[in-house]
């Protein structure tokens, strides 16, 4: 018989995760929960929720890195954290959850960077991690449509979850598919525009070009937008600290991440703090108002934001 290659092999690991993966979300198909409209909101207003490198699935030992981490904790830190944003910002119309890459700590359960081959510490086996990684996302989505009329989603690829970041987006468009209120945009492009009045948003996971080309990428691929807009606005993450600049014009970041380090970045002396941010963008007037929600060290203390009672 016929050895199989490397890639063979890795093929049919990734095809045995999707299959698995499909088989346990499939049964959730349409089933999202009637949330309540909120009375009230500014439609000239669109409020910005970037996530980006929540490595979900990272296992890191308190005594090696200097903070434990592990799928528990994370879900509690990210839900608490993102629940006191939502609790700050203003009533605006629309809400644009964007993660920029990275929200799975292992792309599948070779549990080893795709491109490269590093290996990785995990939380438990892949399907558990994916599961939990959709379930979060749900309740972000919810959590959000409580606040806002509108709520947008996208997940960009990283070079940990080049494939996975797909497949939580078709969760989400498979959950959220009979819910008008909810958008799930599920293109596999790498780079997420979207213009709001004279406001040009744009994201990128960040590991494939530099933050500061942002500008340049942005005008040259979606011309039309960049001569209708204003207010232009670029963001990545990959690097999990905050820059920014100006050129060309638009403004560019690169965002904080609320994961800690895991034990290659200890290893190396990497170091940056840890959060999440809001911000929100007036139609015709740009950014309006930020909000920052640091994260010093994880606690299981505090419960998890509840969502509203459904409405059958």
């Amino acid at each position: 018989m016929k050895r199989k290659t490397k890639a063979q092999i890795a093929a049919e690991r990734v095809t045995w995760t999707r299959e698995a993966i499909h088989a346990d979300l499939s049964a959730y198909r349409g089933k999202a929960r009637r949330i309540l409209s909120p009375k009230a909101s500014c439609a000239d207003l669109l409020t910005f929720y970037p996530t980006t490198d929540l490595h979900l699935g990272m296992l890191t030992w308190g005594k090696e890195t200097g903070t434990s981490w592990d799928l528990k904790i994370a879900s509690e830190t990210i839900l608490r954290a993102f629940g006191n944003l939502l609790a700050s910002t203003p009533a605006s119309h629309t809400a644009a959850l964007i993660d920029f890459g990275d929200y799975l700590h292992a792309n599948d359960q070779r549990n080893a960077t795709p491109t490269s081959g590093h290996q990785l510490d995990v939380d438990g086996r892949f399907p558990k991690i994916i599961k939990e990684a959709a379930r979060i996302r749900r309740e972000m989505i919810e959590m959000a449509l409580q606040k806002h009329k509108r709520v947008i989603y996208r997940g960009l690829p990283g070079n940990h979850d080049p494939e996975a970041a797909q497949w939580i987006s078709l969760s989400m468009a498979l959950f959220f598919e009979r819910n008008p209120r909810v958008v799930i945009d599920t293109a596999p492009a790498d780079f997420w525009f979207y213009r709001h009045g004279v406001c040009m948003l744009a994201a990128n996971h960040g590991h494939k070009t530099r933050a500061k080309l942002l500008p340049a990428i942005m005008a040259a691929y979606e011309p039309a937008m960049w001569g209708a807009t204003e207010f232009r606005y670029g963001f990545s993450g990959h690097i999990h600290h905050e820059t920014s600049g100006e050129d060309g014009g638009a403004i560019w970041e690169t965002l904080r991440t609320p994961a800690p380090r895991d034990a290659f970045a200890h290893q190396h002396g990497y170091a940056a703090g840890r959060g999440l941010v809001a911000i929100t963008y007036h139609s015709s007037l740009g950014e309006r108002v930020r909000h920052t929600e640091p994260i010093c060290k994880p606690s299981r203390s505090s419960p998890s934001p509840r969502l509203q009672q459904s409405r059958a």
